[in-house]
């Protein structure tokens, strides 16, 4: 899996998570 910073189109996702 990639890291949130390489999915930048689910940021928003990413930084909602704990």
């Amino acid at each position: 899996m990639l890291t949130c910073t390489e999915y930048n189109f689910l940021f928003a996702f990413c930084v909602s998570l704990p």
